[in-house]
Protein backbone atom coordinates (compact mmCIF):
# COMPACT_ATOMS: atom_id res chain seq x y z
CA UNK A 1 0.00 0.00 0.00
CA UNK A 2 2.63 2.34 1.14
CA UNK A 3 4.52 2.08 -2.45
CA UNK A 4 1.34 3.25 -4.24
CA UNK A 5 1.03 5.94 -1.89
CA UNK A 6 2.80 9.26 -0.83
CA UNK A 7 3.54 8.99 3.08
CA UNK A 8 1.59 11.01 5.27
CA UNK A 9 5.03 10.76 7.65
CA UNK A 10 7.06 12.14 4.88
CA UNK A 11 4.51 15.17 4.22
CA UNK A 12 4.18 15.94 7.73
CA UNK A 13 7.70 16.33 8.58
CA UNK A 14 8.17 18.80 5.59
CA UNK A 15 4.72 20.62 5.57
CA UNK A 16 2.94 20.17 9.39
CA UNK A 17 6.61 20.39 11.27
CA UNK A 18 5.08 22.61 14.01
CA UNK A 19 2.55 19.69 14.79
CA UNK A 20 3.70 17.61 17.95
CA UNK A 21 0.94 15.52 17.93
CA UNK A 22 -1.77 14.02 15.65
CA UNK A 23 -5.54 12.58 16.24
CA UNK A 24 -6.33 9.86 13.83
CA UNK A 25 -10.15 9.70 13.39
CA UNK A 26 -11.91 6.50 12.39
CA UNK A 27 -9.10 4.56 10.41
CA UNK A 28 -10.09 1.82 8.84
CA UNK A 29 -8.20 -1.09 9.34
CA UNK A 30 -8.29 -5.20 9.11
CA UNK A 31 -4.83 -6.33 10.22
CA UNK A 32 -1.99 -5.30 12.28
CA UNK A 33 2.11 -6.50 12.38
CA UNK A 34 4.62 -7.84 14.48
CA UNK A 35 7.49 -5.88 12.91
CA UNK A 36 10.11 -6.97 16.36
CA UNK A 37 10.18 -8.38 19.55
CA UNK A 38 7.45 -5.98 21.64
CA UNK A 39 6.93 -3.65 18.45
CA UNK A 40 4.28 -3.98 15.89
CA UNK A 41 2.98 -1.38 13.08
CA UNK A 42 -0.33 -0.41 11.30
CA UNK A 43 -0.53 0.89 7.76
CA UNK A 44 -3.59 2.31 6.53
CA UNK A 45 -5.14 4.73 4.23
CA UNK A 46 -5.37 8.47 5.71
CA UNK A 47 -7.14 10.84 3.61
CA UNK A 48 -6.15 14.56 4.30
CA UNK A 49 -7.43 17.48 2.34
CA UNK A 50 -7.93 16.59 -1.34
CA UNK A 51 -5.30 13.60 -0.79
CA UNK A 52 -4.51 10.27 0.08
CA UNK A 53 -1.76 9.16 1.72
CA UNK A 54 -0.47 5.99 3.23
CA UNK A 55 0.04 6.03 7.07
CA UNK A 56 2.46 3.65 9.19
CA UNK A 57 1.66 3.58 12.69
CA UNK A 58 4.14 1.92 15.13
CA UNK A 59 3.35 0.68 19.03
CA UNK A 60 4.57 -1.35 21.44
CA UNK A 61 3.29 -3.75 23.97
CA UNK A 62 1.51 -1.50 26.38
CA UNK A 63 -0.31 0.40 23.54
CA UNK A 64 -1.01 -3.05 22.03
CA UNK A 65 -2.36 -4.24 25.19
CA UNK A 66 -4.92 -1.20 25.38
CA UNK A 67 -5.83 -1.60 22.21
CA UNK A 68 -6.50 -5.26 23.21
CA UNK A 69 -8.85 -4.76 26.34
CA UNK A 70 -10.90 -2.54 24.03
CA UNK A 71 -11.43 -5.69 21.37
CA UNK A 72 -14.68 -7.59 22.11
CA UNK A 73 -14.20 -11.73 22.55
CA UNK A 74 -14.04 -12.74 19.77
CA UNK A 75 -11.78 -10.57 18.24
CA UNK A 76 -9.94 -10.68 20.83
CA UNK A 77 -9.49 -15.10 20.79
CA UNK A 78 -8.91 -14.58 16.93
CA UNK A 79 -5.51 -11.52 17.41
CA UNK A 80 -3.94 -13.93 20.53
CA UNK A 81 -4.43 -17.07 18.02
CA UNK A 82 -2.41 -15.16 15.26
CA UNK A 83 0.09 -13.51 17.85
CA UNK A 84 0.66 -16.92 18.92
CA UNK A 85 1.49 -18.24 14.73
CA UNK A 86 3.34 -15.23 13.13
CA UNK A 87 4.04 -11.61 12.39
CA UNK A 88 0.94 -10.21 10.48
CA UNK A 89 -2.70 -10.41 12.61
CA UNK A 90 -5.67 -10.89 11.16
CA UNK A 91 -8.51 -9.27 12.81
CA UNK A 92 -11.30 -11.14 11.10
CA UNK A 93 -12.97 -7.55 9.95
CA UNK A 94 -12.69 -4.04 9.41
CA UNK A 95 -12.76 -1.71 11.85
CA UNK A 96 -11.93 1.77 12.76
CA UNK A 97 -9.97 2.98 15.18
CA UNK A 98 -8.68 6.60 16.70
CA UNK A 99 -4.99 6.85 17.24
CA UNK A 100 -3.20 9.33 19.19
CA UNK A 101 0.10 9.66 17.97
CA UNK A 102 3.57 12.21 17.55
CA UNK A 103 5.61 12.09 14.75
CA UNK A 104 8.54 9.94 14.33
CA UNK A 105 11.91 10.97 13.31
CA UNK A 106 13.61 8.26 12.19
CA UNK A 107 13.50 7.74 8.04
CA UNK A 108 13.00 4.12 6.78
CA UNK A 109 13.74 3.25 3.17
CA UNK A 110 14.26 0.09 0.72
CA UNK A 111 13.73 -0.94 -2.73
CA UNK A 112 10.06 0.42 -3.02
CA UNK A 113 9.24 3.42 -0.59
CA UNK A 114 10.55 6.05 1.91
CA UNK A 115 8.94 6.54 4.84
CA UNK A 116 8.39 7.83 8.83
CA UNK A 117 6.40 5.81 10.47
CA UNK A 118 4.41 8.08 13.26
CA UNK A 119 4.70 6.79 17.15
CA UNK A 120 1.14 5.24 18.52
CA UNK A 121 0.26 6.66 21.78
CA UNK A 122 -2.66 5.38 22.10
CA UNK A 123 -5.01 3.07 19.97
CA UNK A 124 -9.06 3.18 20.51
CA UNK A 125 -11.85 1.11 18.53
CA UNK A 126 -14.42 3.39 17.29
CA UNK A 127 -17.57 3.25 18.24
CA UNK A 128 -20.40 5.00 17.17
CA UNK A 129 -22.24 7.31 19.93
CA UNK A 130 -25.28 5.58 21.72
CA UNK A 131 -28.23 7.62 21.65
CA UNK A 132 -29.62 8.00 25.18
Amino acid sequence: MRGLLKDFGIFARSRLADRESFLFDKLVINSFARIGEGRYTIMAVYPYESWEFALSLDFDQPVLNEFMARMDDAMLRQVKTFLEKGDTVELGQEIEINVRAIPGKKIFQNREETYIPFEALSIRIWRPPVDL
